[in-house]
């Protein structure tokens, strides 16, 4: 996607966009390269439920902020995935992910993600056996978690992000 792309996307001048989300540097005459990787945060976050299906822990804590893994320890995460699997049966996949910035808005383009600064949250219909579930994980501006959230689909009305 190209920082015009973005920025059309943002109703916003191709610089504009540039400087919110993004900075380049040069890696050789006429060649410019992200400074940062690129996150594909669609594929992080089916990722980080099908971690927790296989009782991983331990990779979801390593896209964490240090903040979040204080909160959401091994215990609270796998505790509310165990009720999770009790109530609905096992994992099967992941559907319909999205990804939202904070207002709750789909973000326009599939790729747009990929250079957003943050406060981004990736939702996804995290279906089991006998149920779904909304399972959202919210990111800072480097592609780390600072939230996980997993509700029923009726219960979905207000949440905290």
């Amino acid at each position: 996607m190209s920082w015009q792309g973005i920025g059309n996307a943002f109703g916003i001048t191709r610089q504009a966009a540039f400087k919110r989300f993004g900075t380049i540097s040069t890696t050789g005459i006429g060649e410019e390269t992200m400074a940062n990787p690129i996150i594909d945060l669609t594929s992080r976050t089916e990722n980080i439920f099908e971690h927790l299906s296989k009782g991983d822990y331990g990779s979801v804590k390593s896209l964490m902020t240090f903040t979040c893994s204080r909160v959401l320890t091994k215990k609270k995460v796998m505790d509310v995935w165990d009720q999770v699997v009790a109530d609905s049966g096992q994992f099967e996949s992941c559907s319909n992910t999205t990804i939202q910035t904070a207002d709750g808005t789909n973000v326009v383009a599939q790729k747009l993600n990929q250079y957003l600064g943050g406060g981004l949250t990736g939702q996804t219909q995290i279906n089991h056996e006998a149920g779904e579930w909304l399972g959202r994980v919210a990111y800072n501006g480097a592609g780390k978690v600072t939230g996980i959230l997993i509700v029923h689909p009726m219960q979905a009305n207000n949440l905290p992000f």
